[in-house]
């Protein structure tokens, strides 16, 4: 018997991170910035592959004013509309979590793609989007909150390692600052 469990043991820890997604759905916490927020759970969780404008001053928000020459003030405001983008689309949740091959960050926080489940008239409010048109099919369906916060233009492609969906991330950062979306209207 102890063998039989040492060998499952062994074949989950070697399976590939997307056959391990959580396929429990749980309720969130708190919502901290654009990009992170605390599950019920207590684990505290990294939407990874975006990289959403700090909602603090910190050392990371004078980084990113340098890199992007843009003033720390006009930042932190993008910061609280990302803030306020995430919130509107995971509230209190119930969110679905997908693991990639890194599924922890430095500051030990899960790094995943977030999962939530509403109808196409809330999720087009929440980014700012067009309302479907009356009469569409308005039954809830899942959205992937990395993506479309990048779609909409309330995050950035992270670029600085490897995931997934990196290459998909960076041409919708594209598609979202020619279209002017979200962060990118001015």
């Amino acid at each position: 018997m102890r063998r039989i469990v040492g060998i499952f043991l062994l074949c989950l820890a070697l399976c590939p991170a997307t056959l391990r997604a959580e396929a429990e759905w749980i309720a969130v916490k708190k919502i901290y910035d654009g990009d992170t927020l605390k599950l019920k759970d207590g684990r505290k969780v990294r939407l990874i592959g975006i990289d959403a404008p700090e909602l603090h001053p910190n050392d990371k928000l004078y980084r990113d004013a340098q890199r992007t020459h843009r003033d720390a003030r006009t930042l932190l405001k993008m910061g609280k509309k990302s803030y306020e983008v995430l919130k509107r689309l995971v509230g209190k949740g119930p969110v679905r979590l997908e693991f990639d091959q890194t599924s922890r960050d430095k500051y030990q926080r899960s790094l995943a793609y977030v999962y939530v489940r509403m109808k196409p008239e809330r999720f087009a409010k929440a980014v700012g989007a067009k309302r479907p048109k009356k009469g569409a099919d308005s039954e809830a369906r899942e959205y992937l909150v990395n993506r479309e916060l990048i779609r909409y233009g309330w995050a950035e492609a992270f670029r600085n390692f490897d995931f997934r969906y990196k290459a998909e991330f960076l041409d919708l950062e594209r598609q979202a600052r020619q279209q002017g979306l979200g962060l990118w209207k001015d």
